[in-house]
């Protein structure tokens, strides 16, 4: 992301880094206090984040065709069942069920 382009999230995690502020709440502002050098990325970095863009626009099209690679399936399929169980946990939560709930558009 640009940072001269306008925070979308309204200062939220994105999802894909919302498994490490679940898992450490503070790590968002702790990020913030580091030098633009700590962030500059590798060229690993760079290759998971191209895995990472795919992998999001598969999920975009609802289908894992545009995948090539078994492990990339994979994290498709799981990210499929985690978002399952984060939706049913939730219309739980709230006694909701299937009936009473639409997706908006996309």
């Amino acid at each position: 992301m640009n940072p001269s382009d306008p925070d979308i999230r309204a200062g939220l995690p994105s999802a894909s880094k919302l498994a490490r502020v679940v898992q450490c709440p503070g790590s968002e502002a702790l990020i913030k206090t580091l030098p633009p050098a700590a962030l500059i990325q590798t060229p690993d970095d760079a290759a998971t984040a191209s895995r990472g863009t795919l992998i999001h626009k598969a999920r975009e099209m609802l289908s894992d065709d545009c995948l090539g690679d078994e492990e990339d399936r994979e994290l498709f399929s799981r990210g499929l069942e985690f978002e399952r169980a984060l939706v049913n946990r939730w219309m739980a939560d709230k006694g909701l069920s299937v009936e009473q709930v639409t997706e908006g558009p996309r």
